[in-house]
């Protein structure tokens, strides 16, 4: 399901940009992102209602971590992925600055409904943004396929998604349970590899397809709808309060999150080297949050 889902989702991607004429990274960064981001979203708003907080929260900073660290780091070590920085700079200082203040809030322990209203609303802020940019696609087309039926098609790839990583949780958390794992460590890191899973597969068959920018878009896109959109919902409905210290794993995160857009600004590309090194910061994050058992 997870692989048929992301394969479907990168088509009708693809064609959607063609026929509206629109860049692929702008696809990756919303329609494809979105679609990606659908189990952060169940999950974590799920497990914040049922009193599971700590899971909700850990998953969207795992999920953002495996994103860069998991995701990107082992497709780059198997292909490199070439962008320009200018091509999605706005995107990344919105990121970056995104970022940087949900460290300061989780770290200061402020995460109420009023930050989830204010995440809601940045996001709207930046949707509209990127509406305006009105990116145009470099290579047009002469693709006269139907936009309804590509978009009804990336709502099953979508659902495809969500049902794989579902049974995908499901088995995790069961694993962890029998383990003695706490929530935290389950959220941080079986159910955020889990609900990244979408992301990984997606970037793999754009691999394939040298869909370079729907790579980098998607990570955008998806970490920035973990935090606004997934955390803002989710905060929205219930406040969390951090039980655990997670200083380490918080540095991790803003770490991860600034170094994927200093890679692309002095390199415009993301090679093995590079892949290899947010990948052992990935294994590291990994060791710290199995500390927490």
């Amino acid at each position: 399901m997870l692989y048929f889902g992301a394969e479907y989702l990168i088509k009708s991607g693809k064609k959607i940009a063609y026929i509206m004429n629109i860049s692929p990274v702008f696809v990756g960064i919303t329609i494809v992102a979105f679609g990606t981001s659908l189990p952060e979203l169940f999950v974590s708003v799920i497990s914040n209602i049922n009193g599971h907080s700590q899971i909700a929260l850990g998953n969207i900073i795992g999920s953002n971590i495996s994103n860069v660290g998991l995701v990107l780091g082992l497709t780059a070590i198997f292909k490199t992925i070439r962008l320009k920085f200018k091509t999605v700079k706005i995107d990344f200082y919105f990121l970056i600055l995104i970022s940087i203040l949900f460290f300061m809030l989780c770290l200061f322990n402020f995460l109420n409904r009023y930050i989830g209203f204010l995440f809601i609303i940045l996001l709207i802020i930046y949707l509209k943004n990127l509406i305006n940019r009105k990116q145009i696609n470099s290579n047009p087309s002469d693709d006269n396929g139907n936009v309804y039926i590509q978009s009804l098609i990336i709502l099953f790839s979508s659902a495809l998604l969500y049902s794989g990583t579902e049974n995908f949780v499901n088995g995790a958390k069961g694993i962890a349970q029998l383990l003695g794992f706490n929530n935290s460590v389950v959220g941080l890191t079986l159910i955020a590899f889990g609900t990244s899973a979408p992301e990984l597969a997606t970037s793999f068959i754009a691999v394939r397809k040298k869909e370079y920018n729907i790579i980098i878009g998607n990570i955008i896109g998806s970490n920035l709808f973990n935090i606004l959109a997934v955390m803002g919902i989710t905060l929205f409905l219930k406040p969390i309060i951090i039980k655990t210290n997670i200083l380490i794993i918080l540095i991790i995160f803003l770490m991860l999150s600034l170094l994927l857009p200093l890679i692309l600004y002095y390199r415009n590309k993301v090679g093995r080297i590079e892949g290899f090194l947010v990948f052992l910061i990935y294994l590291f994050f990994l060791y710290q949050s199995f500390n927490y058992v």
